[in-house]
């Protein structure tokens, strides 16, 4: 019936058995599932916190070759191998995504109706960021038990309770600053380009390559790894001021965000 309709008017009518169709409706439907888990927060905390217990046995490998603690190989950071500073970067930068992807489909996409909910876009998104601050705790707790844990499995002594307890707990410090300094810069990109996507790519690009690169003298100023620790002997690790300014740095970008968040920023969002 359909069929004679659409050829009385002249319009085809979709064949859902055709092949093509329903490959391409099953890849639709698998690549929405793929990222709403890796978006969510479950499934997102899951995949990174299994890349922190990678981190953990690649630090490990470091330790043995370096002739330090694991926990000193595991924050490393900017002062260490290049694989070990990207797969620690990843957890900042793979919960900053999970956390902007969540951002742009919050509400189902009713965003405008969400910020009048809350008063208004200024609202709306502080009470996301600061909804966020507790998660981010939570995940940096996380990859604290992951490296005991994996310390204690690996014959390691146990961070918290060695000399090495200043590097563990600053590198934690850091490591919460960092997600704080990302998820605040993507809320930023989202009020400031309509072209999140490109916009957040390139930044994380630039970050990875700036923060490896800033040289240990002034690693104060390292607000993408401020978990990075010295092995000179001289200092205990990542000073408190790395992680201070990277929280500094964190507020900076939250207040220009929230500057930002105004209804006649909004067109892209609706």
């Amino acid at each position: 019936m359909a069929e004679s309709v659409g050829s009385i008017l002249g319009v085809g009518v979709p064949d859902a058995g055709v092949p093509g169709v329903t490959r391409r409706l099953n890849g639709a439907a698998i690549r929405h599932a793929l990222f709403s888990m890796l978006s969510s927060r479950l499934g997102s905390t899951v995949i990174l916190l299994g890349i922190a217990a990678l981190s953990v046995a690649t630090a490990h490998l470091g330790a043995d070759a370096r002739g330090i603690g694991i926990t000193e190989a595991f924050f490393a950071g900017a002062y260490g191998d290049i694989p070990n500073y990207i797969m620690t970067l990843l957890l900042t930068l793979g919960y900053a995504s999970a956390f902007l992807a969540r951002s742009e489909d919050a509400d189902g996409g009713l965003r405008l109706y969400a910020a009048l909910r809350h008063g208004s876009y200024r609202r709306w998104s502080a009470a996301i960021l600061m909804r966020e601050i507790p998660h981010a705790a939570a995940f940096t707790i996380g990859v604290g038990v992951v490296l005991v844990t994996g310390s204690a499995m690996l014959e390691h002594q146990m961070p918290m309770f060695v000399a090495e307890s200043a590097v563990f707990h600053l590198g934690l410090l850091g490591l919460f600053a960092s997600l704080l300094v990302f998820c605040a810069l993507a809320t930023l990109l989202v009020w400031s380009t309509r072209k999140v996507v490109l916009a957040w790519g390139i930044t994380m690009l630039v970050a990875a390559v700036l923060g490896y690169l800033i040289p240990a003298d002034i690693g104060w100023l390292n607000i993408v790894a401020p978990y990075s620790a010295l092995h000179d002997g001289a200092s205990v690790g990542a000073p408190i001021f790395a992680p201070a300014g990277a929280l500094v740095a964190a507020s900076i970008f939250t207040a220009a965000a929230l500057w930002r968040s105004s209804a006649k920023n909004a067109d892209g969002l609706l």
